[in-house]
């Protein structure tokens, strides 16, 4: 797969340069039949990446409920899993676990304790008016 760049680049080394598939091929290691595609089409068109869901999927709101609220260990979350009747591995709840500690999902705990330290910043900023004044 090539990026919107790399298809630029091939029609500039063909039509320009009037450089070989093959000698393109080799300067940006792709097939020189890729590059025969590329050279000969009108307009890049990205390729569509296949969604499709995970086996978590299903599971998702419980393990979430289950690490940030219950604050249950991958082991005990899998355990609990296993006996609801998922049949994924572990390493797929690991991935998600370590997506929710990231932060790649805000919770509500994480926008309290943002507005509990500018609420703490204010105030101590307001204190130190007070005393100057």
């Amino acid at each position: 797969m090539i990026n919107f760049h790399t298809y630029k680049e091939i029609q500039y080394l063909r039509n320009n340069l009037k450089i070989s598939y093959a000698e393109i091929g080799r300067r940006l290691q792709i097939d020189p039949r890729t590059v025969s595609k590329w050279a000969n089409s009108d307009q890049f068109v990205q390729r569509r990446s296949s969604s499709r869901g995970s086996i978590l999927d299903p599971y998702k709101d419980a393990v979430r409920r289950q690490y940030e609220v219950e604050k249950c260990t991958g082991t005990e979350i899998m355990r609990s899993l296993h006996e609801a009747g998922y049949k994924g591995g572990y390493t797929t709840l690991k991935n998600y676990l370590r997506s929710l500690k990231r932060g790649r999902f805000p919770t509500e705990a994480k926008l309290v304790l943002s507005s509990k330290w500018m609420l703490n910043t204010l105030q101590v900023s307001m204190d130190t008016r007070a005393e100057l004044t």
